[in-house]
This record gives structure tokens, sequence and C-alpha cells, in this order.
């Protein structure tokens, strides 16, 4: 390693600590809600988030009181459930503020011990954190073996209904149309505008796509509420299934489900069960994911459906007239039909999917979407 890089990574894991978000976004929950929501933090029973236009700001209660998300409002006793609230251990225990700790099982990620409690940071360009020398360092310098497959692209999925406020509807951060409600700590259900509606976060309701921005779509790993319905337990080794965006897969790994990300431009197919090329993926999710384009063709609609993206998220979807098929290589509809492999129905594709190819990983508890929008408009109009 040439002169003076251990001190060089050790400055570059400073700065890129000091503008990197914890591993859990609260302005990406705060999208989900309503205006003015609070959110139970993940770091003391003591803190909690205002959700102003979408945005997270810290608040604390008075000494001696606790936050309680439902009632949404600092109590004389601590909440039951908030001994869990924390996503981890404390990481950073015996160590200095300013230190950097190593992340368990992981070469390239590594804890940044500041004041407000451990940060994770991943290395860059394929290097490992170095525990000894406190900074990132060439794997030839300091070998390391991970336990774990691609640890560096691994994120920890939250319960979502730890922090947020039991019995209300809340928004989805992969889907225009899918909202979720808490039961309770531990329960929750899922379901999704029928009739080509959206989930309007503002109101909770199920509402005109012209009258949403959907911005609660964020495709956020950490979101992923069909993984927190997994319970993140597994019983197979090594198998696969698909995750809920496109570029992103689940390892059965020690007994745990761990979501693996592919690399850019690359989404998991479900047949294979391999990352591959975005545009060779058989894969039912949001296609927008990953590109720049505007529009591009929407999964199983044996390419007369297509869908509006902005910025990589979609915001809503059409078909082409009668006759004519979207082809995104060209950016609109056509007389011919270019087969794209994702485009075909599951009826059609049967016959060359392999079996269990396509697995399941619909939230338990799903209520039908008819029945959900209708339960959804009931109670958000009381």
């Amino acid at each position: 390693m040439f002169p003076g890089a251990s001190s060089i990574c050790a400055l570059v894991l400073v700065l890129m600590c000091s503008s990197a978000a914890t591993a859990l976004n609260m302005t990406n929950i705060c999208l989900l809600l309503k205006n003015n929501a609070r959110i139970a933090s993940a770091d003391s029973c003591s803190n909690y988030y205002t959700c102003s236009n979408g945005a997270a700001t810290s608040q604390s209660c008075s000494s001696g009181t606790y936050f309680d998300k439902n009632s949404q409002a600092c109590v004389s006793t601590a909440p039951s459930y908030c001994s869990s609230n924390s996503t981890t251990t404390n990481p950073c225990a015996g160590h200095a503020t300013g230190s950097f700790a190593a992340v368990s099982g992981s070469c390239t990620n590594y804890y940044y011990c500041g004041t407000n409690g451990a940060e994770e940071g991943t290395c860059p360009n394929n290097l490992v954190f170095n525990p000894t020398t406190q900074s990132c360092d060439y794997s030839s310098n300091y070998p390391c073996q991970s336990s774990n497959t691609s640890s560096s692209d691994a994120n920890a999925v939250i319960n979502l209904c730890l922090y947020i406020q039991k019995g209300i509807y809340f928004g989805n951060a992969f889907s225009c149309a899918g909202w979720q409600k808490c039961y309770n700590e531990s329960s929750f259900t899922t379901g999704s505008c029928s009739n080509d509606l959206v989930f309007d976060t503002a109101n909770a309701i199920c509402n005109y796509p012209a009258n949403v921005d959907c911005s609660q779509v964020t495709n956020d790993p950490n979101l992923d509420v069909n993984a927190a319905s997994d319970g993140g337990t597994c019983t197979t080794s090594g198998e696969l299934k698909n995750a809920t965006a496109c570029n992103q897969y689940y390892i059965c790994n020690n007994a745990k489900w761990q979501l693996i990300t592919c690399s850019t431009g690359k989404y998991y197919d479900t047949v294979s069960k391999t990352c591959v090329n975005r545009n060779v993926a058989y894969n039912d999710c949001d296609r927008c994911l990953g590109t720049n384009l505007q529009f591009v063709n929407a999964f199983g609609t044996n390419c007369t459906g297509y869908l509006y993206c902005v910025e990589g998220v979609e915001k809503s979807s059409g078909t082409c007239p009668t006759g004519d098929y979207f082809n995104e290589d060209m950016g609109g509809c056509v007389s011919e039909n270019p087969n794209y492999v994702f485009c075909t129905s599951e009826s059609s594709s049967s016959a060359t999917t392999t079996s269990g190819s396509t697995d399941d990983t619909t939230a338990s508890g799903e209520t039908t979407a008819s029945a959900a929008t209708t339960e959804a408009t009931t109670e958000a109009a009381k």
C-alpha cells in the first residue's frame, strides 16, 4: 500500500460517516405517513421523530418520560415494545467516540462510533475495513473472509410496526398502490388499491393517480414488508427467492433470510435464480428501478403495457392501443411485438419456467385488493 494511504482512508471514513445516514432512514418511513405523524426512534425510548412534509425531525421527551407511538405522546412508563426497538445491539460498546468498529461477518462494512451512536458505512472501490489501522485497506494488506454472501450488499430489514402507530393505514415503499396497517407490534396486513387507484399517504385513502405524487416509493430495502412478514427465518441453507425490488433477492444463510443486492444494472431473474442484465430478467417487479428511461415495458402484459417512470420510480401505467405493443428500446407503441422475455404472461411462460422459480413473497395476512380498498377508504372517512 502506498505511503500515507491508511491515514487518507481514515480521513475518507470520517468524511463518509459525517454525511452518511444511519442504516435506518427515518425520512423514508415518514414518506409513508400523514403529515405531522410521529414515529418511534431506533436508538432511545425517550426519542421520537415528527414527520413534517415527508421529512423526519428528531425530538426528545422531557426527562423521565418515554415516547409511546400508539398514543403519539410522551408517557411516564416506557412502552413494552421499546426494548426491542433497536435493530442491533450497540456495536460501539467499548470503543472511543470518533473511532471505528468492524461489522460482524462483513469485510467491507464498518461502524463509525460518533456522538450520536453507531453509523454504518461501506469501504469504497473494493477495499476492506482493517480494524488494526482503523481504515479502508487493500485486501492484500488485510486478508478477510466474509461469513456472508455479498455482505456489503446485505440490508437489515426492520419491523415497521415497532415504529409506526398501530391501527392506521400507511404507504408501501415499493408500490404507489400498496398500503399497510399494523394491528400491533408483531402483526400487520398489507394490500393494494384496486381499479387503477393509488394510495394517497396524505389522506390515507385510495385516490386517483393525478392527485398523488407517489413520493413514498423509495425502494428502500430496509422497508421491505415482505421480508418482515417472513420473520427472518428459513430452513434450507442456500435457498434463493425473489425480493420486492427487481435488483434484490434473498438467500437462506444460517437459518435466516439474508437480503442481497445485484450489481448495478442487474435484476434478479426468478427462472435462472441469478442476477442478469435488466432487459432479460423475468421478474414481476417495478421495472422503473435502475433506469433513466421515462417509459418501460410492464411485466406480464404480452408487451402491451408500459410504466411511466420518474427518477427510477413507477408513477403510473398505461396500455398501448389495440393491436400495438410497447417497445422500451424505441420508447413508444409499435405494430410489432418486441417479445421481451419479461413481457410474457404467467400462463404462456409456464412451459419454460422451472418449478418453483417464481417465489411467493406475498405478506402473510394479506387482504384481497377490493376488500382492502373498501376497508381503507371506509376507515379513513371516519
